[in-house]
Parts: structure tokens; sequence; C-alpha cells
């Protein structure tokens, strides 16, 4: 055998290996009709937040403790949380607060929905027609309680 069929040899022994563990990869993606199979989530998943849920309301308090209205306050968990993803939400006349299993959810949503406004795990997000000068107040009450 000659140094170069060698090198082809080992070359060609190396392109079917990748070959095989591209092959095997692919197959374990698609579904036996030829469709792609979709992932399902873990049913526990690791939370990262440092904002307590039941503290929705305090920190909505304190935004309040800077002259800011928050008036018909309610928790909005159920109306808002299984669409958006949340743990919690709580909803008044000027502003909604809701709370993400972690920042990076969180920030996927927030992302999605321009002019909400995301701090750590909790994204604000305002009712519809409120005043854009308003809106920025209550983003830098939200940000100065979360620092």
């Amino acid at each position: 055998m000659t140094p170069r069929s060698h090198t082809i040899g080992k070359s060609a022994a190396i392109a079917i290996v990748g070959a095989a563990i591209v092959g095997g990869a692919l197959t374990g993606c698609s579904s036996s009709s030829g469709e792609v199979s979709t992932v399902s989530a873990a049913s526990t998943s690791y939370v990262d937040n440092p904002v307590d849920p039941a503290q929705l309301n305090q920190v909505l308090d304190r935004i309040a403790a800077t002259g800011l209205p928050v008036t018909g306050r309610h928790d909005a968990t159920a109306a808002r949380c299984p669409a958006a993803g949340c743990s919690s939400a709580v909803e008044s006349d000027q502003v909604i607060l809701m709370q993400f299993p972690s920042t990076g959810r969180a920030q996927l949503y927030a992302g999605a929905h321009p002019g909400d406004f995301q701090v750590v795990d909790l994204v604000m997000t305002f009712p519809e027609g409120t005043d854009a000068a308003q809106n920025a107040r209550y983003k830098d009450a939200l940000q100065g309680e979360m620092r």
C-alpha cells in the first residue's frame, strides 16, 4: 500500500463515519411520516427569578409611592398567563405587570411585544392608548425598584 492510498482510505473512512452520524441525527429529528417532530418542554423548569410572585403587588405599591397612580388593581393571572406564559400577573388601569418563570422567558415575551418593558423576570405592558411619556415614567419607576 502506498502512503497516498493509505491517506485516501483514512479520509474515506472518516467521511463514512461522519455521514452515518449526520444521517442518524437527521433520522432522530423526523417522525415516521416524514414530518419534523416537536420537542415537548420538561414538566419542571429552573426558575432564576429574584422576585417572589407574591411581591408583584408590593412592586406596584412602591411604584405608587413614587407618585404614579396605580388604580383599579386586580389579579390577572388567569386571564393573561395561559397565553403569555407568565407565572403571575397584576393589572391596573395604568399598567400590567407580569412575572415569568425565568428572565429568558420574560425577555422572549417582551421581544415579541414592542412597547413592553422587561426587567429581570418581570414584563411591564401598558393598556391600549396610554401616553408614551407616562409609560416612560412607569418604566423608570420599575427599573428603579429592581436595583
